[in-house]
């Protein structure tokens, strides 16, 4: 998909450059990047940095992640979990949530908890009516593949093997470069954006993971259209303003 859209692209000339964009300035004119050592000017910037997910100790996590048997998101790839044994790990009561959405898919179904579930009684009963396993105080030391499955260590000394593991630790917003130029974030690090998708800083937009926004890449279309349609319209006033777009 993404060598499809880069082809599209450069084919209307759109220039796409790999490098790290290690600052960004606010300036009467529009914004200057600094990119690979130098300056780069543009009158509005469009910010899609994303999320780090946080992992535990994962030994190969890319090798993990690319077999499948470490999973990010249940509910992008929750339907293809088909009976497998499942573990989610995390803080008690988002653990258990995970957990009881991936029900849908499979009764073999474990949660490491960091604490204990008594944190979180009702969602917890509930799961176990669901019967849904429940592993208080399993705070991971280790996870590592073992063969086509995942095995899991705490640090008390537990030895779990499961199909597929979910971590349910968070995830960290890329949206530092936004912040600093007082971009409103909210109570997660996600950028606040109106119905334009832009910032409060004037010609500063966001889409996708940045945004406080469901994680996935057909809620990210829709945003980038709207954006898109947003930045052509402020780049040139005489044509349309934005609201004769979205009233």
């Amino acid at each position: 998909m993404l060598a499809r859209l880069t082809e599209q692209a450069t084919q209307y000339g759109a220039l796409i450059e790999a490098g790290c964009v290690e600052g960004l300035a606010h300036e009467r004119s529009g914004f200057v990047a600094t990119l690979n050592g130098r300056a780069v000017t543009a009158r509005t910037v469009i910010m899609a940095t994303g999320m780090k997910d946080v992992l535990p100790p994962v030994e190969a996590a890319y090798d993990a992640v690319a077999q499948s048997r470490i999973r990010l998101c249940a509910i992008c790839d929750g339907y293809e979990v088909n009976g497998d044994n499942v573990a989610v790990y995390g803080e008690a009561e988002c653990a258990i949530r995970h957990a009881l959405f991936l029900r849908n898919f499979t009764d073999r179904l474990t949660v490491l908890m960091k604490a204990s579930a008594a944190e979180c009684q009702g969602i917890a009963g509930e799961a176990l009516e669901a019967g849904i396993q429940l592993v208080e105080d399993a705070t991971v030391d280790v996870i590592r593949l073992a063969g086509d499955q995942v095995e899991v260590q705490t640090l008390k000394g537990g030895s779990f093997h499961f199909d597929i593991v979910y971590p349910c630790l968070g995830s960290d917003l890329c949206s530092g470069l936004a912040s600093a130029l007082g971009a409103e974030v909210d109570e997660q690090g996600a950028l606040v954006v109106d119905s334009h998708q832009c910032t409060n800083v004037k010609g500063l937009y966001a889409v996708g993971d940045v945004v406080g926004s469901l994680k996935q890449i057909s809620v990210v279309t829709g945003q980038a259209t709207i954006c898109a349609t947003a930045v052509h319209g402020q780049l040139d006033r005489r044509l349309w303003e934005p609201r004769d777009w979205f009233g």
